[in-house]
């Protein structure tokens, strides 16, 4: 496959890394269990990312590469896979600072990825971002972070509420006189863990998801499910379902 996506990730050494595990506290076996026809999140995170990444581009950092390649067959044949250590997989018992880079050390480990320039993350439990989402970062990437002043990018979803913490409002003042309409208040970014990423260089100084000077590319709240929870599984079950009758009309 040719695009223009495939194009900037092959000039640029753009890679993405679909980051899960098997194991789950929360929701048992999420990424691999049956999510919508038949199919698993990780079945579905890998067809969307195969639709506009080079599989040459893309890295699968997990815990079952046999039983992917067994299921993907050739489609995955040009991925890289990565083990990560059960110790670095479960529980959270380490700062996530140790577990990162311990994923960002074997990618300076593993052959054939020394070319590895910029880093995107993604996960299998944001199902509704999709192919369309996954270009939109790719564009901006290129023009905010490859060619512009940012250092790092991360999805997220800008909120105009009233929000307050620790006792005082955030992005607006709540006197009589300083009162605003939603439409004029200052957005609230959220991040929606759909993407994370930067130069690598920068991530490995960090050691974390983004750098000092990272660009918000904005998302909306349709295509910013994440699943964490039983309740989060069901949720983005009736959002995914009802976005493909959608696409299919």
């Amino acid at each position: 496959m040719y695009s223009i996506y495939s194009q900037i990730c092959n000039e640029e050494s753009l890679y993405i890394a679909l980051i899960y595990r098997s194991h789950s506290e929360r929701v048992e076996n999420k990424a691999n269990r049956p999510f919508f026809d038949g199919q698993s999140l990780l079945d579905i995170k890998l067809k969307q990312l195969l639709n506009v990444f080079p599989a040459s581009r893309i890295i699968i950092v997990g815990d079952n590469e046999e039983e992917l390649r067994e299921r993907w067959g050739g489609h995955v044949r040009d991925c890289r896979f990565i083990t990560r250590d059960i110790d670095y997989m479960i529980g959270n018992d380490r700062p996530f600072s140790e577990v990162l880079t311990h994923t960002y050390n074997l990618i300076t480990e593993t052959p054939g990825l020394s070319n590895v320039k910029h880093l995107l993350l993604t996960y299998p439990t944001c199902p509704t971002f999709a192919e369309q989402q996954y270009k939109n970062v790719i564009m901006s990437y290129r023009e905010k972070v490859i060619f512009g002043e940012h250092d790092s990018v991360m999805t997220a979803v800008a909120k105009k509420g009233f929000f307050w913490y620790n006792g005082s409002e955030v992005n607006y003042t709540a006197t009589a006189e300083g009162h605003q309409y939603t439409q004029d208040i200052n957005p609230v970014y959220e991040a929606d863990n759909c993407v994370w990423g930067g130069d690598f260089n920068t991530l490995l100084r960090s050691r974390y998801l983004i750098g000092d000077n990272p660009y918000f590319h904005e998302n909306d709240l349709i295509h910013a499910v994440d699943v964490d929870t039983p309740e989060d599984f069901k949720r983005a079950q009736l959002i995914y379902g009802a976005l493909q009758s959608e696409y299919s009309v």
